[in-house]
């Protein structure tokens, strides 16, 4: 994720909100709406190169890439209009345009852990297929009868198992 992000989205987004500055000055609500709708409009060219990033890096094809687009890059949409959105209507209305970088930086570091769980999960196989869900997932939770205090003293147990090796 850090070579995508480094060689990819972070020049990707600069750009697209260099262009978009350009395209729609000033702080009007008709301007913001236009950066917003195009901001969203172009999201799931962004999410798709985000993903077929990750595969190839991961060692997979083309193919493979295209897969896990249509399977996850939808999802991957709505849950980033249910975020992008109000993060921009924020940072175009109320702050100054020398700092509006340093905010999408900010916000997009947040949405850079949510990407990076959807560029990562569902796991492929390896032909490339997307793995199916069979059953339940085994969690620290799950593992420890399912109450949060069992987990909780397993976890320290393994950190200080762990201490060691620091």
């Amino acid at each position: 994720m850090c070579t995508t992000a480094v060689l990819v989205s972070t020049p990707w987004s600069f750009t697209l909100a260099r262009i978009v500055e350009r395209l729609f000055p000033g702080k009007q609500g008709i301007q913001i709406a236009k950066k917003m709708l195009t901001n969203t409009l172009l999201a799931p060219l962004n999410i798709s190169i985000v993903f077929t990033c990750v595969i190839l890096l991961q060692g997979h094809t083309l193919r493979t890439a295209r897969r896990k687009i249509k399977h996850d890059m939808p999802k991957t949409f709505v849950a980033g209009t249910c975020y992008w959105p109000f993060v921009s209507f924020i940072n175009f209305r109320f702050i100054p345009l020398n700092y509006r970088p340093i905010v999408g930086s900010l916000a997009g570091a947040i949405w850079n852990i949510y990407i990076s769980s959807a560029a990562n999960n569902p796991k492929l196989n390896p032909d490339g297929t997307i793995k199916a869900k069979a059953g339940t997932e085994t969690t620290l939770l799950a593992e420890t009868s399912g109450t949060a205090v069992p987990a909780l003293q397993e976890a320290w147990k393994t950190l200080d198992n762990n201490k060691k090796d620091l």
